[in-house]
């Protein structure tokens, strides 16, 4: 990052999907926010237990580089079909170690039910 009037140009990861022009003059703080959609997983019904979802199930990387230019780790932001917000209690960011151990959970669950 290099300086520039005060403040530090923000590079954008390889990996963001949002448009080139995100980061230019992003907030009245400054700051900006990288993200890309990883996948989307569609959630059907289940007799009796859950109707189909409005939504599906949203799986994302997000980093965020502050005001001062710091850049913050990414994070793997898990949003499930019934949040009505990035901020509803429902979606949830998750650091990496965090992703690998609900990831192998996930399996070992899997494995129980279909054993």
């Amino acid at each position: 990052m290099t300086e520039s009037s005060g403040k530090r140009d923000i590079v954008c990861p390889s990996w963001c999907e949002l448009p080139p022009d995100h980061v230019a003059g992003s907030g009245a703080a400054g700051g900006a926010t990288h993200r890309r959609v990883v996948r989307e997983i569609v959630l059907g019904k289940i007799e009796a237990i859950r109707d189909a979802a409005d939504a599906p199930l949203k799986v994302e990387v997000e980093a965020y580089v502050d005001h001062e230019g710091r850049e913050h780790p990414p994070t793997v932001r898990l949003t499930l079909s019934g949040a009505s917000s990035p901020n509803d209690p429902d979606a949830d960011d998750l650091t990496p170690a965090e992703v690998r151990d609900l990831a192998a959970a996930l399996l070992e669950a899997v494995g129980l039910a279909e054993s």
